[in-house]
């Protein structure tokens, strides 16, 4: 099993997607499995409840999905902040091939400009709001056993796929 883990925006559930279209893996995105448990969009959860009652969310939701993953070939698609609990960078690390999906800030910034859907790049000053956050968490990525550097889809995919060949997964 793999775990994709990095900033907001930077291409996790897309690689997700064309892992499970293109070779058949079996995808578990994090923040729709929050969504479907709780019945709420991850911004309604941050606007009623807050961001720590949606940390502990996320933090039973990956457990939940390590447990009963039964796909070898199967992607963890992890939200963004996922990585700032260590409980779930050390559960991560022990159960999965973790790849960080290390996208530059600029097309970060760029494919969000228009978004409303995360609650924690909203506001008056997104570009600064974004540049905090990216700095706030960029140390906690460093677990992941492989870095992607991913300025686009495509190669991204080709560089995992061929890492995971490594490890003799596909």
């Amino acid at each position: 099993m793999i775990a994709l883990i990095g900033f907001t925006g930077c291409g996790k559930s897309t690689i997700g997607r064309m892992l499970a279209t293109t070779h058949g893996f079996v995808t578990y995105d994090v923040d729709a499995e929050i969504e479907r448990k709780s019945e709420k969009s991850i911004r309604d959860i941050f606007a009623t409840q807050g961001e720590a009652a949606f940390r502990e969310m996320e933090n039973q939701a990956i457990d939940r999905i390590v447990m009963n993953a039964k796909a070898r070939h199967a992607v963890i698609v992890t939200g963004a902040g996922a990585v700032i609990r260590e409980q779930n960078r050390a559960l991560l690390a022990s159960s999965c091939i973790t790849f960080h999906i290390d996208t530059p800030l600029e097309i970060v910034m760029a494919r969000l400009v228009g978004d409303q859907q995360r609650p924690l790049i909203q506001g008056p000053d997104r570009i600064k709001t974004m540049m905090s956050l990216y700095e706030s968490r960029k140390e906690f990525y460093k677990f992941a056993k492989y870095r992607i550097e991913q300025p686009d889809g495509k190669s991204a995919v080709a560089s995992l796929l061929a890492k995971l060949m490594m490890h003799e997964m596909v």
